[in-house]
This record gives C-alpha cells, sequence and structure tokens, in this order.
C-alpha cells in the first residue's frame, strides 16, 4: 500500500496535475515535492497546506541522498526534466545535465539506500515518445520494441534517461518503471450574485441573464461555435462574480446544449445547485469532482456571503417590497396585493399614499382573502415588476434591498415574513421558515438571512407535482444552544436528484476557475490546464488567445505543421502514473498514450474553431522549425493496457478548449 510519494518536477505541468490527482483521489497518501529555490510555485500554490516541499537540486547527490533519507517515500515519480524541445538545440549541455545526470543522481541516490539500509522504493522514470523520433512507414503503432532514432538534443537525453532505469534494475535491482509518453456546466436558472466592479452594487441574477442567446451587436454579441456553443467575451466588462470569499472577474461566459448528460441537483443542508453530471464542484478540501462522482454523504465545499450595505431604503417602503414579493403581483399593467389580513393590507395601503404618493383601494375576495388595488397604478406597477421579477416570472429581491443597510434588509424580510413567513412556529424568534418555488429568490433569502439577520439557514427541497419548493429555516436567533446539533454537517451532500431538463446549459470563466452558484453558498468549477508555451499545443493557444484580447496581429506564427502525433490529456497521463507502481513490472517499459492521432495542421485548426476571432492568418516562422524534427508518432499501448485495464478518457477536444481557456485568463491577469 502506498503511503508516501515524491513528486520530482512537482510544480511543472504533469507533476502539479499528479498531485492533484492524489489529493482528490487518494487524500491519505503524503505527497513530497522536490522544488528549487527559483521555481514558481503557481500550479501548485492551491494545494501548499497540503504537500511537503523539498528544496533541492538534482544535480547534487547529496542533498538527494539525505532527502530521500528523510522522507524514504513508498514511490517516486521523477518528472523533473528540461523537457522543451526547441530549447535543447539551443542549450544541449544543459539538457543533457538536467535530464541525463539528474536522473542518474537519483537513481545512485536510491541504489547507496537500498544498498545502505535496505530502502527499496517503486521508481518511475518518466520518459517520452521523442525517444521513436524519426519512425518509419510500417513501424506504426509504435510498439515498446521500436528503434530509437532520437532527432533532438532533448530526445537523446530521454534515450539516456531510459536506458538509466533499464540498468539500474539489471544491475543493482532498483524497481524501475520507464513510461513513454505520446504528446499529451449549469442549468441556466442558477442563480449567481454579480457585483459591477465600478460602482460597488450588487445584484442576484439566473447565469443566464448575463447574455440572451444569440444576441446582435456590440462586442458582447457572442460567438457561436460549430459545436453549437456560443461564447460571449466579458473582458471588457465591470461583472464580477463572488467566488470563495471575494470577487473575481468574469473572462467569458459560454451556453451550449444539453447534449445527452444528465442534469442532477445537489442538495446539502447549506446550499442546493443544479448541475451537469460532468460539471465540476468543490470538495470541502477545495479539489475538483464532478457531480456524477458525488455520493451521498460526501462533503462539498460551501462560501459565505458578502456584507454590502451602499444603499438606504426607507423602512417602510422595504417592508413594502417584502410583503409585494410575498403576496404581491403585476400583470397587465396592473398591480395587486393580496392577504387574509386586513390590517396588513391596510398598513400597505398607508405605505403606498404616505411615501409614495399612490391612492389604493381594498376590497374583499373569495375564501376571506383581501385584494389590495393600485389606482393609476402605471409607473409604480413597472417599477416593481423590473424589481422584483426575474425573467423567468418568478419573484426575487429587488437590487436596491440587496445593497441596502442592515435595517432596511431586515424591513424587507420583516414584510416578507408577514406576508409569506410561518406565523405559527412553536420558537420565540421573529423568522423561522419561508418557502418559495422561485430559485433566485430562495438565494436572495439565504443571502439577508446571513449578512443582516446574522444566523444560519437550512434549505430543504421539496419535489411536488413535477414542480420545486425551496424551504428555508431560520436555525436559530437567539444566545441559546437550541437548534445548535443543526449546525453540524451543513455541507453533507444529503439528496441527489436527477431533473428533467431541456434546452441549454451555462458556464463561466473567471480568473481562478471558480465561482458561487445556486441557491446557498455552493462552490464551482471551471478548469484550465497549466501547460507551457512552448509545447505546440499551447503556443498555438497562446497565439490565438493573444489575438483574441487584441495584443497581437491575427497572424499565428507556426513551425512544422505535417508532423503526425497522438494526443493525450494530462489527466488522463497522471492517472495512468498511479496505476503503474501496483500493477506494473520493475524493470519494463511501457507506451502511454491517445486515441486520437492527427497532424499538428489539423490540431491548429480545431484551435483556430475555437477562436472568437475569425480570418486569423497561419505563417511559418523559420524560427519556429527544428533542425530536425519527429515523424509518425502513433503508439501502440497494448501492454499498458492489458496489465493496468487503463484506457485514456478525456476528448481531445476538450483538452484544446481547456488549453485555450487558461492562456485567455493568463493573459488578462
Amino acid at each position: 500500500m502506498i503511503k508516501k510519494v515524491l513528486i520530482t518536477g512537482i510544480t511543472g505541468f504533469v507533476g502539479s496535475h499528479l498531485a492533484d490527482f492524489i489529493l482528490e483521489n487518494h487524500p491519505e497518501v503524503q505527497i513530497v515535492g522536490l522544488v528549487r529555490w527559483r521555481s514558481p510555485k503557481e500550479n501548485i500554490k492551491h494545494c501548499l497546506g497540503k504537500i511537503t516541499l523539498c528544496q533541492g537540486d538534482l544535480v547534487d547527490l547529496s542533498s538527494l541522498q539525505s532527502m530521500l533519507e528523510k522522507h524514504r517515500p513508498d514511490v517516486i515519480f521523477h518528472l523533473a526534466a528540461q523537457s522543451y524541445v526547441d530549447f535543447s538545440f539551443q542549450a544541449p549541455i544543459a539538457t543533457l545535465q538536467s535530464n541525463v545526470i539528474g536522473t542518474a543522481n537519483l537513481l545512485e541516490a536510491v541504489k547507496k539506500l537500498k544498498l545502505g539500509s535496505g530502502y527499496d522504493p517503486v521508481v518511475h522514470i518518466c520518459s517520452s515518445s521523442e525517444v521513436y523520433g524519426q519512425v518509419k512507414e510500417g513501424e506504426t503503432p509504435i510498439k515498446e520494441e521500436n528503434p530509437f532514432r532520437p532527432a533532438s538534443p532533448y530526445a537523446v537525453s530521454k534515450v539516456a534517461e531510459d536506458m538509466l532505469g533499464l540498468q539500474y534494475w539489471l544491475s543493482w535491482k532498483i524497481r524501475t518503471i520507464r513510461t513513454r509518453l505520446f504528446t499529451h456546466s449549469v442549468s441556466k436558472w442558477t442563480p449567481i450574485i454579480l457585483r459591477d466592479s465600478i460602482s460597488g452594487l450588487i445584484d442576484i441574477k439566473y447565469i443566464s441573464e448575463i447574455r440572451s442567446p444569440l444576441k446582435r451587436g456590440g462586442y458582447l454579441s457572442g460567438t457561436l461555435l460549430k459545436d453549437g456553443t456560443q461564447v460571449w467575451d466579458l473582458n471588457r466588462n465591470s461583472m464580477e462574480v463572488w467566488n470563495d470569499g471575494n470577487w473575481i472577474k468574469i473572462k467569458h461566459i459560454s451556453c451550449h446544449p444539453i447534449n445527452g448528460v444528465k442534469m442532477l441537483e445537489v442538495a446539502c443542508r447549506g446550499g442546493v445547485i443544479d448541475a451537469t453530471d460532468n460539471h465540476s464542484l468543490i470538495d470541502e478540501s477545495g479539489m475538483e469532482v464532478k457531480a456524477g462522482e458525488l455520493k451521498i454523504g460526501n462533503k462539498i465545499k460551501l462560501t459565505f456571503f458578502p456584507k454590502i450595505e451602499i444603499t438606504s431604503v426607507n423602512e417602510e417602503v422595504a417592508w413594502l417590497y417584502g410583503f409585494f414579493v410575498a403576496e404581491g403581483c403585476v400583470s397587465g399593467g396592473r398591480m395587486h396585493i393580496d392577504n387574509k389580513d386586513e390590517s396588513k393590507l391596510k398598513k400597505a395601503q398607508n405605505i403606498l399614499i404616505k411615501n409614495l404618493a399612490i391612492d389604493s383601494k381594498i376590497i374583499p375576495g373569495e375564501g376571506g382573502v383581501y385584494r389590495l388595488y393600485l389606482r393609476k397604478p402605471f409607473y409604480i406597477a413597472k417599477r416593481f415588476y423590473q424589481d422584483c421579477y426575474a425573467v423567468d416570472k418568478n419573484k426575487k429581491i429587488p437590487q436596491i434591498i440587496l445593497n441596502a443597510d442592515k435595517k432596511s434588509k431586515l424591513a424587507f424580510l420583516s414584510g416578507y415574513n408577514d406576508g409569506d413567513g410561518d406565523l405559527r412556529n412553536k420558537v420565540k424568534s421573529k423568522f423561522y421558515r419561508f418557502k418559495t418555488k422561485s430559485p433566485i429568490l430562495a438565494l436572495g433569502i439565504c443571502f439577508i438571512i446571513e449578512t443582516a439577520l446574522n444566523c444560519k439557514y437550512r434549505i430543504i427541497v421539496e419535489h411536488r407535482d413535477e414542480k420545486r419548493y425551496f424551504e428555508i429555516r431560520c436555525l436559530s436567533q437567539l444566545k441559546t444552544n437550541r437548534g445548535r446539533h443543526l449546525l453540524k454537517g451543513d455541507n453533507d451532500i444529503v439528496k441527489i436528484t436527477e431533473l428533467q431538463y431541456s434546452g441549454e446549459v451555462w458556464d463561466l470563466e473567471t480568473e481562478n476557475h471558480w465561482f458561487h452558484a445556486g441557491i446557498g453558498g455552493n462552490i464551482v468549477h471551471n478548469t484550465g490546464p497549466r501547460r507551457g508555451e512552448v509545447f505546440v499545443e499551447s503556443t498555438f493557444a497562446k497565439q490565438i488567445a493573444e489575438i483574441e484580447a487584441g495584443l497581437k496581429d491575427p497572424v499565428v506564427k507556426v513551425g512544422n505543421l505535417e508532423s503526425i502525433r497522438t494526443f493525450l490529456d494530462v489527466k488522463d497521463a497522471v492517472r495512468a502514473y498511479w496505476i503503474l507502481p501496483e500493477k506494473c513490472t520493475p524493470g519494463e517499459v511501457y507506451n502511454v498514450g491517445g486515441v486520437e492521432t492527427m497532424t499538428v495542421k489539423e490540431m491548429l485548426q480545431k484551435l483556430l474553431a475555437l477562436s472568437t476571432v475569425k480570418d486569423i492568418r497561419v505563417e511559418q516562422d523559420p524560427e519556429r522549425l527544428r533542425p530536425s524534427d519527429v515523424t509518425l508518432q502513433i503508439p501502440c499501448t497494448d501492454k499498458f493496457k492489458k496489465e493496468t485495464g487503463w484506457e485514456a478518457e478525456i476528448k481531445f477536444d476538450d483538452t484544446l478548449k481547456d488549453i485555450l481557456n487558461y492562456w485567455r485568463n493568463y493573459l488578462s491577469k
């Protein structure tokens, strides 16, 4: 059983993803990372408190030996390398020193400890498909026995690294395993909390309200992609979304048909979110997890709400707003409020005449219900409709109340409570529970309960007659221990329900890939890769992102576009790496690769199709041409699949979207 691992190159592209994979899927495993003191930690900053970092250098044998003797990991994932092929032509000696001498030092340190104390870890040597180099016709798919024909100093260093792993197994029975790696949303009725970064005013809207599908005109009109996805660029907009305790810039918003995935309602006591089964939420430890993989009892991450007090509303008018949201209606330009308690309607009548100079009358109706009619409603009916109705014709809390001081918010809640609250509750506190079918109103009620009433809430979802009702309970406003037991486990998932849903689903891209969504404190995730810009997919994506941001002319500079490669997503790669220590044979070598094969030109065309800018030109840059290049990079992975059962799962189109979104986000900072 693996208890502790060492990852060399943990700050890099693959190493950081491997650390994420282990933290998410095997949190009991201790992770030690070898880093050089000057290495940037951007890729691992989100997990620094969960891993142990050791400063050192692979060219320093004594420091490696001391570090291994101290930590004694069960498995060493050796991923550190000078991994840029083009750079290796400019600096071949530095490449050989880093990749060959560094690997030899690591293996030598393990050997010394094994001979001295019996320490015997599994050492994963991460080689590369570049070792096969210029593959001949008839040699594809490439098997592990294929001849080496390295076409760059980098590839030569990887051949040496590969053979060092074999030699230390044959000579000293160091348990090396070598791999040769080949190139590797939410419901539209999901409410979110938005802020205008200029005015500071907040609002609660459905995610689909930010942009309307197929809206025309202006730089926010959106771009329709071939797969039906529509993307809007919000980089020049002042809109921010609430995140995990702070505001975060929205970069893009997108929508696309649901296309065969399931819509799930994930409910815990402190939050309810509707998300497709392939959309990621954030768990309690801060790791992303797909909604379809969640189970009852899992803990998800919840955040608190922002406290905003910019506006001030007359408390009587605030009460009227709350009473109207509970019991009022605007239809056909007319406005009325219904209630069985005539005294409350008289209170509303007095507020209308005193504060708004609006005349009204009260008439009895059926079933003991009284109705307050506004005479000549005109502009006031329009104002209340705009303030209190969402696009789905459900009620919402007016923006002026959301931004108001505490007294105004409590006055609104009092009015809403008088209209739709549970006034017969047995607890002594004024507010007990509210029920609504409006998701956007439910989020607003949670917001006011937490920020103005300063108490916890509990959300209960009821499905009845193909409709949903959200009950929000105020847990305790008294200085007693009553209800304290309910404060526990507010982030435990209590129910997962598949919803009947059609139409489009929506997603945001933010600067840190997280945003708050749904009713309560839920945090959801959108991901991006961390690949350096010199890799072929990433250098193209970076140039396209620069063009979209207006930072360069609409020209992508390229090198050799005719090389044929098989691509693999890094998340699939690190999943393969985790399997190999327990299922693969020491001393052996395995090809690890994807199933999607194409020329570099075809890959570039896919990226260009994702761009929001059309008519981008492609020009060959002599500086990007290698003195010699690989040819057919098409792997045979049968050996690895047979021993482990591993299969690539992530579509390359999704990988390209992640890479492009990453560079869009990076350039916005």
